[in-house]
């Protein structure tokens, strides 16, 4: 969990007014037009730095997969999670008061573009072009259970303007799963070599061509020796 002051970092507007449910809350979005005017500001690197590295740990991941010197060279998006205690955003403390720092970030969203390769049920393999994925998700042990993974989710959704089924999950953990599965009713998908992982429900069936049928072939296609024109 990390603790600095966010207001002299995260000046410009937030995604909007939190919801009523996770109050004391304010839902921030970073992506490389906030990241790259912020790229020498040591305290945002090490804020997303040590979010990333939390977020790994409950994962049991080998190594982060969020890191701010990546993500300020990418077109990736990031929806951070802030905690501040009602009574101190009511009188918010003074950045050089020298008191301890109040406002904390307790939760990252990942989100960007992949090219995947994907196996459907009937074992037709499809690449799929920039396929948009969540790449990283984690709230801080402290502040689950709060209704605030469920509106951190709900904004990046509304901010990307897409729907959960259209997304692919990288490595998604058993926690990811049953959240989806709880608050969206997506549990159908095949498993892949590369573990990502995309819904049936968001699956548009492949493009069927008039020659998928044996029987509708050029004589060519089913094996027979072409013949010249003489």
């Amino acid at each position: 969990m990390v603790p600095p002051e966010l207001h002299h970092l995260f000046g410009g507007p937030t995604t909007g007014p939190a919801p009523a449910s996770c109050e004391g809350f304010a839902l921030v979005r970073l992506d490389a037009a906030a990241f790259r005017p912020l790229q020498r500001t040591a305290e945002l690197a090490a804020l997303v730095d040590a979010l990333g590295v939390d977020s790994a740990r409950a994962q049991g991941l080998g190594a982060p997969v969020t890191a701010f010197a990546k993500l300020r060279l990418s077109n990736d998006r990031v929806y951070v999670a802030v905690h501040q205690p009602a009574a101190e955003a009511a009188a918010p403390e003074p950045a050089n008061s020298g008191g301890a720092p109040s406002r904390m970030a307790v939760g990252l969203l990942k989100v960007g573009e992949k090219d995947l390769f994907h196996w459907s049920r009937d074992g037709t393999l499809r690449e799929l072009r920039q396929q948009r994925c969540v790449l990283d998700f984690y709230v801080a042990e402290a502040f689950q259970r709060r209704g605030l993974g469920k509106e951190l989710f709900e904004t990046m959704l509304a901010q990307e303007h897409c729907h959960p089924a259209a997304l692919a999950y990288d490595r998604p953990s058993p926690k990811l799963l049953g959240f989806l599965a709880k608050h969206h009713a997506l549990t159908k998908y095949v498993p892949q070599q590369n573990q990502f992982v995309l819904f049936d429900d968001g699956l548009t069936p492949p493009k069927r061509s008039a020659y998928d049928s044996v029987s509708m072939r050029p004589l060519t296609a089913r094996g027979a020796p072409a013949t010249r024109n003489r």
